[in-house]
C-alpha cells in the first residue's frame, strides 16, 4: 500500500478500472474457473488497498477522503 500512498489523486474509480482490466485479461488468458479465482483475489486485494488508503486519508485529511465509503475513522480505533 505504501506505493499507492504516493499516487496523489487516486480514487475508488481507479481501482474499479484496474479490476475491470484484470478481469478482462484473466478471461482472455485463463481457464474460466482460474479467471474467476483470480478475479476474486484481485477484488480482495483492491478492497484491502482501498481500506488502507481510507485509513490513511482519515489520519491526514479526513475532510477530503475519496475512500470515505469504507467508514474507517481513526477516532474509533483503540
Amino acid at each position: 500500500m505504501i506505493k499507492h500512498l504516493s499516487l496523489h489523486g487516486i480514487t475508488p474509480a481507479h481501482f474499479a478500472h484496474w479490476l475491470d482490466l484484470f478481469q478482462e485479461t484473466g478471461q482472455a488468458v485463463l481457464l474460466p474457473h482460474h479467471a474467476a479465482e483470480m478475479s476474486a483475489m484481485a477484488a480482495r486485494i483492491g478492497k484491502s488497498l482501498q481500506m488502507g488508503l481510507a485509513f490513511h486519508h482519515n489520519k491526514t485529511d479526513p475532510d477530503n477522503n475519496p475512500f470515505a465509503e469504507y467508514g474507517l475513522r481513526r477516532s474509533h480505533m483503540g
